[in-house]
């Protein structure tokens, strides 16, 4: 089987409190069919976070990105800017 994949880039202001908050929404994720996060931080630079989530379920989990209330919670985890979002695909190795 080919999973899937969302990843988002971002700034934040403060990535403990960030953290927080994403930690806060796991329940949310997986109702949305978001698994198995992987968080990132840039090597070079500290407050640009990657994070890439397994998707089980792409309807719901473009469903919970798309939310009204999103920019809501990207504003209050202190996120600077828009995300940069990408929907993935694993390619088959030979």
């Amino acid at each position: 089987m080919i999973l899937q994949y969302l990843m988002v880039r971002q700034r934040v202001r403060d990535f403990d409190h960030w953290m927080d908050v994403f930690r806060s929404h796991k329940q949310a994720h997986e109702a949305a069919g978001l698994w198995h996060p992987v968080v990132m931080r840039d090597a070079t630079d500290p407050a640009m976070i990657t994070c890439i989530l397994e998707v089980h379920d792409p309807v719901r989990a473009q469903a919970f990105v798309n939310a009204p209330q999103s920019d809501a919670a990207a504003d209050y985890a202190s996120v600077l800017g828009t995300p940069e979002i990408r929907w993935l695909g694993e390619v088959e190795h030979p």
